[in-house]
């Protein structure tokens, strides 16, 4: 197998001091990958309650935006209505004003 052919080499070509400093390096580097992949999880993870948050101001947005155009639509004809509504008030004060005389 391949580990008893690395165990061989390490036997064969590594004198006991080699041995140490390829174990370190070795241990070193998987040290440095178990970071790398702790790191890349959290990123990971970070992004995805992101995009849930995204999706959630997303929905909000929607709702808001909605009852704009309700709130729109339902006072569309307000100006005018309460502009006429004055001029009534108006009519209706003249003719009293004009009763009073």
């Amino acid at each position: 197998s391949a580990e008893a052919s690395l165990a061989e080499v390490k036997q064969t070509w590594l004198n006991p001091d080699e041995r140490v400093s390829m174990e370190q390096k070795v241990s070193e580097m998987e040290r440095r990958l178990q970071a790398a992949e702790e790191t890349t999880k959290q990123k990971i993870d970070k992004n995805q309650k992101q995009k849930e948050e995204i999706g959630k101001l997303t929905a909000k947005n929607k709702e808001l935006s909605d009852k704009v155009k309700h709130l729109e639509q339902a006072t569309a004809g307000a100006p005018s209505e309460t502009a006429n509504l004055k001029k009534e008030l108006h009519a209706v004060q003249a003719e009293s004003n004009n009763l009073k005389k």
